[in-house]
């Protein structure tokens, strides 16, 4: 998959090869050393996994409604909130240990929309192309942008999520 797909390699010659042999060697070496990493974790397996996958998690839905909601952030501003997410939550992480792991999805989340938003409003090109912009209705719906109902219902969803996961606790008898 290295090969074809990041360095776009598809010759089957020697010199291909040999790079395969290297790459799986590499691989190899780095799945190795996560095991390592991973076995030193006070928590178990699947508690670590989702820790880690909590750093990405926030800023790639982030990066997702970006693109949905706002007017054409340009890849530029979209990336710039994607990696202002990543270092928001790596900051949590390092600097304020007693936020829960389960709170960098949301932070990494708001992390990622504002400065995305705010990159796209520098970055934004002089003339946006007409196909990315929002269809404006009048009087109150020109306020907010007209989305398909399909797209309101993943904002729904979300949301419906979010107030599940802040009352979980309390109907379970949590923390």
């Amino acid at each position: 998959v290295t090969l074809r797909d990041v360095l776009g390699r598809r010759a089957a010659d020697a010199r291909t090869l040999r790079a395969a042999r290297w790459l799986t060697f590499a691989w190899g070496g780095l799945s190795t050393g996560a095991a390592f990493l991973f076995a030193r974790a006070s928590g178990t397996v699947i508690e670590t996994v989702n820790q880690v996958g909590s750093l990405f998690y926030g800023p790639i839905l982030g990066l997702f409604l970006l693109g949905i909601l706002l007017r054409g952030p340009g890849s530029a501003a979209a990336l710039g909130g994607f990696a202002a997410g990543l270092a928001v939550n790596a900051g949590v992480w390092r600097l304020a240990p007693g936020v829960s792991w389960m709170w960098w999805n949301a932070i990494g989340l708001v992390g990622t929309l504002a400065a995305g938003s705010a990159l796209s409003r520098v970055t934004a090109p002089a003339q946006p192309k007409p196909e990315l912009l929002w269809r404006r209705g009048a009087g109150a719906a020109a306020v907010l942008p007209r989305v398909p109902a399909s797209r309101w219902a993943l904002v729904a969803s979300f949301a419906v999520i979010v107030l599940l996961a802040l009352l979980a606790p309390k109907v379970l008898g949590g923390n």
